[in-house]
């Protein structure tokens, strides 16, 4: 930017002028770098929920067999409740979402729910602007009240991360 002398009477317009457009320039950019977009500050797999963000941890399924043969596979953890519609899932590191299963509750443990079925054509998962280690999950038709588990992959490894969908707390 070339000052101007004051002198000339054009002068003092283009000096305002060219501030303007630098101040006009700087907080273009600022708006533009802040995002208000929640953004986890670790790696993990996040819930969004209510402008709030909550670590979802993994839980441990495991299977058993009736004594028809059949397998039910079920965890026994109690997992973190939502609010119905009211939230996403924050993905940060090398995760790949591969499914979604509904489950049960049937005394202390959650049961696969095989009525459930269908459920990981819900899922969408898109890049978050300027992250590109994060991704954003979100289900393009509400699910029903109740208790799901996010399945994803990380490093060959299958990861299940539980959740209770509630019309409440």
């Amino acid at each position: 930017m070339r000052l101007v002398s004051i002198q000339d009477g054009k002068g003092s317009a283009m000096t305002r002028k060219s501030s303007s457009l630098l101040a006009l320039l700087c907080v273009g950019v600022l708006l533009v770098s802040c995002s208000k977009e929640l953004k986890p500050d670790r790696k993990g797999v996040f819930i969004a929920s209510g402008g709030k963000l909550m670590e979802l941890k993994t839980v441990s399924i495991d299977s058993e067999f009736t004594p028809e043969g059949f397998a039910i596979t079920y965890f026994s953890t109690e997992p973190p409740k939502v609010k119905l519609g009211d939230f996403y899932f924050i993905l940060y590191g090398d995760y790949q979402v591969s499914d979604l299963k509904g489950y049960v509750q049937k005394g202390n443990r959650w049961e696969i729910d095989t009525s459930k079925t269908g459920l990981n054509t819900t899922i969408e998962t898109i890049g978050m602007k300027g992250e590109p280690n994060m991704q954003k999950c979100r289900f393009t038709k509400p699910l029903d009240l109740g208790t799901y588990a996010l399945e994803a992959q990380q490093n060959g490894a299958t990861l299940y991360f539980a959740f209770t969908v509630s019309s409440g707390y």
